[in-house]
């Protein structure tokens, strides 16, 4: 689904509806968030090379991917300017 989101110039940056926004009360807001939070490293990776910035949430993804311990998706974070 995220490929053909992406193919069809879905934008990687745009944030969650605010009334979905409403539902988190820590402003989680990004697809990147998501795939970070739900340690999905394809997503995370896909996202990163359509130019997801990893410095728009509140929460910081580099944040939670450091807590969750892994590696490939601090280092991909990290290789696109977290």
């Amino acid at each position: 689904v995220l490929e053909a989101l992406l193919g069809a110039r879905f934008d990687v940056n745009a944030p969650l509806a605010p009334e979905r926004a409403r539902l988190y009360e820590d402003r989680r807001s990004s697809a990147l968030y998501f795939a970070v939070v739900n340690n999905n490293v394809y997503a995370t990776e896909l996202l990163l090379l359509a130019g997801a910035d990893p410095n728009s949430d509140l929460i910081s993804p580099l944040l939670v991917a450091i807590r969750q311990g892994c590696l490939r998706t601090m280092q991909l974070l990290l290789d696109h300017g977290a």
